[in-house]
Parts: C-alpha cells; structure tokens; sequence
C-alpha cells in the first residue's frame, strides 16, 4: 500500500511560567516579522501558517513549556523553534513596558530583537 507517512513533530521548549496572554503576543510579534498569518484555536492553542509555514505549525502551552507541533521540513519551522523563547521575553517586555506607560515596539534587527520604549 502507498501509504503518506507523517512528518509531524512535537517538541517542548521549557519557558518559565508560561503565559498564554503573553504567549499570544510574542506569537503576534513572530507572525508580523515572518509574514505570517496567527490563529488562535483555543485560549491557550495557536496556529502559524503562511508561506514559510505551508502546512503550519500548531504551539500551545503544555505546563511550563510551549509545546511545538508541526512538519519539521518546512523553511521557517526551524527558525520559529529556535527564537519561541527570544519571542516570549520580548513580549514580556513589551507588555511591562505598556502597562509602565511607555510606548514600545519591537523590531527585528538580524537575528536580535530590538525593544524601543518611549514615554
């Protein structure tokens, strides 16, 4: 039988505490700078697909880790799970900064991540 065989990969990625609010906006922040396209499944379930990403990448919380779901051969795959947790400090600095009255934003500089905060 010519059966398809999945590719599918699950990986966890230990983040402290894990928030879905804040997970949600690094995934914002990831989708804006890959031109991506973001989802939400559930409250704590997202989905990133876009041409990077033809069959998309599911990341959810799983306890204190974000659990990556999705075929490891696609172009940004490798890219998305090496920088989930890069993202996620970013966006909890943004967020920190917001609530403080700054006005921020982050921007993508090569591999780094550049927070620019203003009051």
């Amino acid at each position: 039988m010519g059966g398809r065989m999945s590719n599918i990969t699950r990986l966890r990625i230990r983040v402290k505490e894990v928030n879905p609010r804040i997970l949600h906006k690094a995934l914002e922040l990831m989708a804006e700078h890959y031109d991506l396209e973001l989802r939400q499944v559930s409250e704590t379930s997202f989905t990133l697909k876009g041409a990077g990403l033809p069959s998309g990448i599911n990341l959810s919380v799983a306890g204190n880790a974000v659990e990556i779901a999705g075929s490891q051969y696609q172009p940004l795959y490798q890219t998305i799970r090496s920088q989930v947790n890069q993202y996620y400090i970013a966006a909890q600095n943004l967020i920190a900064l917001r609530a403080m009255g700054y006005a921020s934003k982050v921007e993508k500089q090569g591999q780094k991540l550049v927070i620019t905060a203003v009051r």
